[in-house]
C-alpha cells in the first residue's frame, strides 16, 4: 500500500496574526497539556525578540522572527473537544499539541495592547493635531486587527455570549453561545472572558484592565495574573529607551522604517512630531501609543511560526518528538489522565476511585515535576514496569510507543467499566510501589512486612537497580494492598515475602554463577507473560490466565535455573569458583558475603575458611546488620596489582582470580584504604587486630606486629585503634600459612556452598 505523505501532515509558515486569524477558527488546549507556566524571563525572551526585529529596519527589510513550530491537529470531527456542544463549535478547531505557551503569551500580549490602544486613543482625540489624527486613524485600524486576535465573533448568541475566546481549554472551559452553556474558567480563557465584558461596557472600554482570579481557578489564574501584569508593564515602558531597551521613537524616524513595516512611509508631520517630543502629558502619550503601534504590527506580522497540521493525535506526538529539541513533552501518563476523567465523568471524577488513583500516580511523580527530564524518565520506567505486570509484555521507552499502550489496554472494546477501573488501580500500585519502596532516597518502606531477610533481599534488588524484579513484586504488593480482611492480608504478606526473597535469590545465584545478566530479564519477561503455560503472573497474560502464586514464581525461577545446569550446589560452586564477581557485580559480592557469613564460624580444621555455626551466631541477613555491610567497601585480600609482588603470581596469572569471591572480604572505607597494597603479612596482622574480642587481644596483636616490624604507616595504626571488632575478618585472622591460589579457590567454593544453603531454600 502506497501513501501520499502529504496526506500525513502539511506544514505551512504562519505569521502570528495569519494563524490567530484564520477565520471562524478556535485553538483548542487538550487537558493533558500543562497548564501555563511562562514565567518573566521568557516573556521577556519574546520582547527582545521584536524590539531586536523593530531594529534590523531599515538595513533587512525582510526580517522576521522565527519562533519554531506549532503542531496542531486540525479536528473536524470535534473528537478531541471534551466537552462539547457540536451546534456551538466554532467552524475550524486547532487543538494544539505544542506551541500553546507561546499562543497564550501573545494573546496575552494582544490583550495588554488593545487595551492600552484604547486607554491611550481617547486622549489623541482631545489634542486633536496632524500628527495625533493619523496616529489614531492607525490604532483605529489596530485595534479591530487585535481584538480578532483574541476573539472570535460568533455575529450570533445572547448578549456577550456571541463572543468566543480564541483559546480554551479542555474540560474548564466550554464554547457557547448561551449562557447556561458556555463556561470560561481555565486560566486564559477566563482573562479572555473578563476582557470581553471589559472591553465591550461602555464605562471600562478605556479602562485598566486588572483580571481576577475566581474561585474556580484560583490555583492556576495567579501565574498568568502575574504574567499579564508584567507583560502590561513592559508595554508601557515600550517608549522608555534604557539599556535594556532600544530607542524605538530615533528607530521609526530613519527612513524606509514604515515603509518596510507598515507598507508605506509616516508621514512627514508624524515624524517632525517624533523628533520634537517632550516630556509633557500629550507628548508622553503620543510616543506611548506610536510605539505600541509598531510593536503590535511586527508582532503579528513579522513573528512567524512553521504550522504543522496532522489528522490524528499519534502522528502529531511523533511530529512533536521529531522537532522538538529545547520544548519539554509530556509525559505519556500526562496525555492519558484525560482519558481516566472523560471515562468517569467530569463531574463523578472526583468522588471517584478513578481519582484516587490518579492522585496515588500522580503523588510519585509529582516530586520530579520540577526537572523535565528526571519526570519523563520517572514516567518511562513506571510505565515500563507496569505493563511487564499487566500484560507480561515488554514495553520500550519511546513516548508515542507508551501513549500507544495506556490508550490501547484502556480502551480494549472487551473492557467494562470494572476493566478500567482496575487497570488504573494496577497502575496506582505499581506508582504507590516505586513511591513507597523502590525510588526511596533512604530505606524502602514495605509497610507491613515484617520478614529481615526479605527486607535485606529488597535492599539488595534495589542496589543492583534490578528494575525487571518490580513487575512480580508490584502484584503481590498490590495483593497486600487490596486485600481486606486480616487472615488475607497476613497471607498476602507472607506471600509478598516469599515473592521479594525468590527473587533475590534467584537474582543472586544467576549473577554469581555468570556475573553478567546474561539475559536475565527475558527470565523474568518469561514469568510474566508465560508462566507455566497455563497460568502467569502478568494480570492479564495473552493466551493465559493472570495470577498471584508465589509458589508458580519460585518453580518458573528454579526451572530456569535448571535449564541453566546451576540448579545444584556443587555445579553452582563450580561456576563461582572462575566468576569474577567484584568486576561484574559488586552489589552481589556484597550480597554473597552476607548470605555466606550468616552464622558462619572459623573452620578449625580448614584455617582461612568457614563452616556453618548455630543458628543466631551472625546476623548477617537482618537489616541492621545489612545496613552497615552494605556501607563497607569491598576489599581484596590479594591486591588487584599484584603482579610482580611478592604475592602468589598464580593468582595473577589469570586475571579474572583476584575479583573472585574468594579473594574478598568487606571493610569500612578507612579500614580499606589503609590495609590495601601491603603484603600478606602485613595485612594478616591487620586482620588479626580487627578480629581481637578484647582490648588487651588487640594491644598484644598489634604489639606483636610492631616487634615485627608490621605495623601499619600513617594513619593505619590510629584507624586500626579506632575500628570495631569485625567477624567477618575472625577466618582470615586464622590462617598461619600464605595466601596463595589454592586457598582461594577453596574459600570461593566454600562461601558459595554456605551461600547456597542460606539463598536457595527461598526458590523450594
Amino acid at each position: 500500500m502506497t501513501i501520499d505523505v502529504k496526506d500525513a501532515f502539511r506544514a505551512n509558515p504562519r505569521s502570528v496574526r495569519e494563524f490567530l486569524l484564520e477565520p471562524g477558527q478556535g485553538c483548542y488546549i487538550p487537558a493533558y497539556q500543562r497548564e501555563y507556566r511562562w514565567d518573566k524571563g521568557n516573556v521577556d525572551r519574546l520582547f527582545e525578540d521584536v524590539l531586536h526585529g523593530l531594529c534590523q529596519f531599515p538595513a533587512r527589510p525582510q526580517t522576521i522572527s522565527f519562533l519554531g513550530t506549532v503542531i496542531a491537529i486540525h479536528d473536524t470531527t470535534y473528537a478531541t473537544v471534551k466537552p462539547v456542544h457540536r451546534n456551538e463549535m466554532p467552524r475550524s478547531v486547532m487543538t494544539i499539541i505544542d506551541g500553546q505557551q507561546r499562543l497564550s503569551t501573545f494573546i496575552l500580549i494582544f490583550v495588554g495592547l488593545h487595551n492600552q490602544i484604547a486607554k491611550l486613543r481617547k486622549g489623541l482625540e482631545r489634542d486633536g493635531t496632524e500628527a495625533d489624527g493619523w496616529l489614531k486613524t492607525e490604532l483605529d485600524k489596530l485595534s479591530p486587527e487585535l481584538q480578532d486576535c483574541i476573539i472570535l465573533d460568533r455575529r450570533t448568541g445572547k448578549g456577550l455570549h456571541r463572543y468566543y475566546p480564541r483559546l480554551i481549554r479542555s474540560f474548564v472551559d466550554v464554547w457557547s453561545s448561551q449562557p447556561d452553556t458556555a463556561k470560561y474558567d481555565g486560566a486564559i480563557a477566563s482573562l479572555i472572558w473578563q476582557y470581553i465584558e471589559h472591553s465591550q461596557t461602555e464605562d471600562t472600554s478605556q479602562k485598566e484592565f486588572k483580571p481576577k482570579k475566581s474561585a474556580e481557578n484560583q490555583d492556576t489564574f495567579g501565574n498568568v495574573e502575574k504574567i499579564f501584569s508584567h507583560i502590561v508593564n513592559r508595554l508601557k515602558r515600550l517608549g522608555k529607551p534604557s539599556e535594556e531597551q532600544a530607542n524605538l521613537v530615533e528607530q521609526a524616524v530613519v527612513p524606509q522604517f514604515g515603509t518596510q513595516l507598515l507598507g508605506y512611509e509616516i508621514p512627514a508631520a508624524v515624524v517632525e512630531r517624533l523628533n520634537s517630543l517632550d516630556e509633557t502629558v500629550a507628548d508622553r502619550r503620543f510616543r506611548d501609543a506610536f510605539c505600541c503601534l509598531i510593536f503590535a504590527h511586527y508582532a503579528q506580522q513579522r513573528m512567524a511560526f512553521t504550522v504543522v497540521q496532522t489528522g490524528s493525535e499519534d502522528d502529531a506526538f511523533d511530529m512533536f518528538e521529531a522537532l522538538n529539541t529545547t520544548g519539554e513533552p509530556l509525559t505519556a501518563f500526562e496525555t492519558f489522565e484525560p482519558r481516566i476523567i472523560e471515562s468517569v465523568g467530569l463531574e463523578a471524577y472526583e468522588n471517584s476511585m478513578a481519582h484516587i488513583q490518579v492522585l496515588r500516580i500522580k503523588g510519585y511523580l509529582d516530586q520530579f515535576i520540577e526537572q523535565t527530564d528526571k519526570v519523563q524518565k520517572a514516567t518511562s520506567a513506571m510505565l515500563v514496569s507496569f505493563a511487564l505486570s499487566d500484560t507480561g509484555q515488554k514495553l520500550g521507552t519511546k513516548l508515542n510507543e507508551q501513549r500507544r499502550y495506556l490508550r490501547q489496554r484502556f480502551e480494549d472494546p472487551d473492557g467494562s467499566p470494572e476493566f478500567q477501573q482496575a487497570f488504573v488501580r494496577r497502575l496506582g500500585d505499581v506508582a504507590e510501589f516505586m513511591s513507597n519502596a523502590w525510588a526511596v532516597a533512604g530505606e524502602a518502606n514495605l509497610g507491613t512486612v515484617n520478614d529481615p531477610e526479605a527486607k535485606v533481599a529488597f535492599e539488595y534488588l534495589r542496589s543492583l537497580n534490578h528494575t525487571v524484579t518490580i513487575a512480580p513484586l508490584v502484584r503481590f504488593y498490590g495483593s497486600v494492598l487490596s486485600a481486606v480482611e486480616p487472615d488475607a492480608k497476613r497471607s498476602a504478606i507472607t506471600d509478598l515475602e516469599a515473592a521479594i526473597k525468590a527473587c533475590a535469590a534467584f537474582t543472586a545465584i544467576w549473577r554469581g554463577a555468570f556475573g553478567t545478566t546474561n539475559n536475565i530479564d527475558a527470565v523474568y519477561r518469561r514469568v510474566m507473560a508465560e508462566g507455566d503455560g497455563i497460568s502467569a503472573l502478568a494480570a492479564d497474560p495473552k493466551g493465559r490466565t493472570g495470577t498471584i502464586d508465589v509458589t508458580l514464581l519460585k518453580q518458573a525461577l528454579a526451572a530456569a535455573l535448571t535449564e541453566q545446569k546451576i540448579d545444584n550446589q556443587s555445579d553452582w560452586s563450580k561456576r563461582v569458583v572462575q566468576c569474577p564477581i567484584y568486576s561484574k557485580s559488586r552489589p552481589t559480592a556484597q550480597f554473597l558475603i552476607a548470605a555466606a557469613s550468616k552464622d558462619a564460624e572459623a573452620d578449625p580444621g580448614n584455617p582461612g575458611l568457614t563452616i556453618p555455626g548455630r543458628s543466631g551466631l551472625h546476623k548477617t541477613m537482618e537489616p541492621e546488620a545489612w545496613r552497615e555491610l552494605s556501607a563497607m567497601e569491598i576489599e581484596h585480600v590479594a591486591p588487584q596489582r599484584g603482579i610482580g609482588s611478592n604475592w602468589d603470581q598464580k593468582i595473577y596469572e589469570d586475571h579474572d582470580t583476584v575479583d573472585t569471591l574468594g579473594n574478598l572480604t568487606l571493610l569500612p572505607k578507612d579500614q580499606n584504604i589503609v590495609m590495601s597494597n601491603h603484603s600478606w603479612t602485613k595485612k594478616r596482622a591487620g586482620f588479626k587486630a580487627l578480629a581481637a574480642r578484647t582490648a588487651q587481644e588487640f594491644d598484644d596483636v598489634r604489639a606483636e606486629a610492631k616487634a615485627q616490624d608490621l605495623d601499619l604507616p600513617g594513619r593505619g595504626e590510629e584507624v586500626l585503634a579506632s575500628a570495631n571488632y569485625s567477624p567477618l575478618l575472625v577466618p582470615l585472622s586464622k590462617l598461619t600459612s600464605s595466601w596463595d591460589l589454592e586457598l582461594v579457590n577453596k574459600r570461593s567454593a566454600r562461601l558459595s556452598e554456605i551461600a547456597w544453603k542460606n539463598l536457595h531454600g527461598w526458590l523450594e
